[in-house]
């Protein structure tokens, strides 16, 4: 194979993005809506735990209730699945409050 001379060598693609002048700047999050969707997070979860208050009646009943695997959601603790559907627990304490157990 014939060595490539200097300036061949500079028309070859590169297989480093940061080499592409598409992508010298590295990408930069958009904070506010960053900010914006923590902010939801955070309210999601914070909505789920009162309802779970509300729903046992006390913070040991709930905190019970959170920390202990559910078959409704998957045998994972209601924890585990609000990180990433705080929704799903939510339905699953209306469903408590409605008397549906199965």
């Amino acid at each position: 194979m014939a060595r490539q001379t200097k300036s061949q060598a500079t028309n070859v693609p590169s297989a480093f993005p940061s080499a592409h002048p598409a992508v010298a700047e590295p990408l930069q999050p958009n904070a506010a809506l960053l900010r914006t969707k923590l902010r939801e997070k955070r309210g999601a979860l914070i909505s789920v735990m009162k309802h779970a208050l509300e729903t046992f009646g006390s913070t040991q009943k709930a905190d019970h209730w959170l920390n202990r695997p559910n078959h409704l959601l998957g045998n994972k603790t209601p924890l585990e699945v609000m990180q990433t559907d705080p929704e799903q627990v939510e339905a699953a304490l209306v469903r408590i409050d409605h008397g549906v157990y199965i």
